[in-house]
């Protein structure tokens, strides 16, 4: 179980990591092409460079700024195609995913993993954090479930039996 700060850090996390980034993907995904889709989440690098030099306090090299530039020409070049149109929103909720990763990762960086914690155990309490903040947010956007996907006893004490 996380203890003191870290019941907030495991938050900030699992919300940047998975609560936000996941949705924005999938706009993203669903609105742009894919090879724009990814062109734009290969800016995370260069967000995250950035980002060391205000969070991390780290000198910003100009081997990163350049690699991190021919990353993302280099995926541009191979993932788009002649056709490839642009759609406002999905860029813009392309290059904000990019963002919410890039600080996930760099604050990670920054507060590193809770003494004794292993990774399996750091990245389940991201993902149940992000899985809490998208719940409400879920049920706002598509309503309750449907009947027809609730099991109904029988259909599940009909599975246990041929297993049997």
């Amino acid at each position: 179980m996380p203890r003191g700060a870290w019941w907030a850090k495991a938050a900030a996390l699992g919300v940047l990591n998975i609560g936000l980034f996941l949705p924005l993907l999938f706009v993203a995904a669903e609105r742009l092409p894919g090879g724009v889709a990814a062109t734009l989440a290969a800016a995370q690098p260069l967000v995250v460079a950035v980002l060391a030099v205000t969070v991390l306090h780290e000198r910003l090299s100009p081997w990163r700024l350049l690699w991190g530039v021919t990353g993302v020409v280099g995926v541009g070049l191979v993932v788009i195609g002649p056709n490839a149109a642009l759609d406002t929103v999905g860029v813009v909720a392309g290059l904000a995913g990019a963002v919410t990763m890039a600080l996930g990762v760099t604050l990670t960086k920054r507060w590193g993993r809770p003494a004794g914690v292993g990774a399996t155990t750091f990245a389940g309490w991201q993902l149940t954090a992000g899985g809490l903040f998208l719940l409400p947010l879920t049920f706002l956007a598509e309503g309750r479930l449907p009947r027809s996907t609730c099991p109904r006893p029988s259909a599940t004490s009909g599975w246990g039996w041929s297993a049997v």
